[in-house]
């Protein structure tokens, strides 16, 4: 399944609600955010600070205070409670909100990359999203043998070369949200399925060696982030609508 709907970020209504059929993506302006991060900070559990404390270089912690800060706010408006007073569980390392909102369970998932992180929320449909910083300067043709599939890395050696670098990020992000909607971990058999990637093709996932139905069960949409980034968002099943909001500190 795929969805072409293009991204118009608009500002969302003070009253949050999200049915069954919806994805909710959030853009948040990092730099804005980083004025407030003493307030995320203080927003934080004691674990979050732990896990923060463990990075290394004050940019990367600060970078993970600022995305798990500016969640917790979204989820909270979602959930009418204060933002620190929200509990996670986590099932297979993917964390998830508790209690259930009005009998649905809130899934979501998160990517940040240079300025923006993208924030994706739903209600009862595994979600997945990815967000990254366009360079030209990377390996990309090495990168995409050592992970993608034969039949991705074929498609893109064929491509005339400006229109490689494209392709690649079209593939990364693709591949990159369907894997974290899984819940299988990054870098975790991304060789053992294919999605589109060629440009004007719709976004889509096209194979899977351990199961040919699956194709069947995700939407994959691209979304345009900001100039000079790549997207995109996996979610199960179809009969979708997105939305996509700014977020707004």
């Amino acid at each position: 399944m795929n969805n072409t709907n293009p991204a118009i970020w608009r500002e969302a209504a003070e009253e949050l609600s999200i049915d069954r059929n919806d994805v909710q993506v959030w853009r948040v302006d990092l730099r804005t955010a980083r004025c407030e991060i003493e307030q995320l900070r203080q927003i934080l559990s004691n674990d979050e600070l732990q896990r923060a404390g463990r990075f290394y270089g004050q940019q990367h912690r600060e970078r993970f205070i600022l995305a798990r800060g500016t969640l917790r706010r979204i989820l909270g408006r979602y959930m009418n409670i204060h933002p620190e007073k929200l509990g996670f569980s986590y099932i297979n390392s993917k964390p998830e909100i508790m209690p259930e909102l009005d009998g649905k369970r809130l899934r979501f998932n998160i990517s940040h990359a240079g300025d923006y992180m993208l924030a994706a929320i739903t209600a009862d449909r595994m979600i997945g999203v990815d967000i990254e910083l366009i360079s030209v300067d990377r390996p990309h043709l090495r990168i995409a043998e050592r992970f993608f599939s034969h039949r991705e890395t074929t498609t893109l050696r064929a491509l005339p070369e400006p229109q490689q670098i494209g392709a690649f990020y079209a593939c990364w992000t693709r591949k990159e949200a369907y894997i974290k909607a899984r819940g299988l971990g990054v870098f975790r058999g991304l060789d053992c399925f294919s999605v589109s990637l060629a440009p004007g093709e719709a976004a889509a996932l096209t194979e899977t060696e351990s199961d040919p139905e699956e194709i069947k069960r995700w939407t994959i949409l691209d979304i345009n982030p900001a100039s000079g980034y790549r997207a995109a968002a996996a979610v199960e099943g179809g009969d979708v609508k997105f939305r996509f909001y700014d977020w707004k500190p």
